[in-house]
């Protein structure tokens, strides 16, 4: 029973970072946005983060389009409680 709760407890605050905060910088660049090629050793843009020198955390994606899928069942409730009072 504490396993779940504590389960439960991880996972209510992990969605809770990737809400507050879905980007993190590029590891592979460490968000200077361009890398050196392996080979040539010439600057280019960083293939990872596509030169933004941001990347998105694990499940940050899925986490933002499930919150704004549920955003307009909200704002029904809510409507709909407005109209009961």
């Amino acid at each position: 029973m504490h396993l779940i709760l504590l389960a439960l407890v991880v996972l209510a605050l992990a969605v809770a970072v990737l809400l507050a905060s879905p980007v993190r910088t590029c590891r592979r660049c460490n968000g200077e946005r361009v890398t050196r090629h392996r080979i040539t050793k010439r600057l280019m843009g960083c293939p990872r983060c596509r030169g933004t020198g941001r990347h998105y955390r694990r499940g940050a994606i899925l986490v933002h389009r499930y919150a704004w899928h549920i955003r307009p069942e909200l704002r029904d409730m809510r409507d709909t409680r407005k109209d009961d009072n």
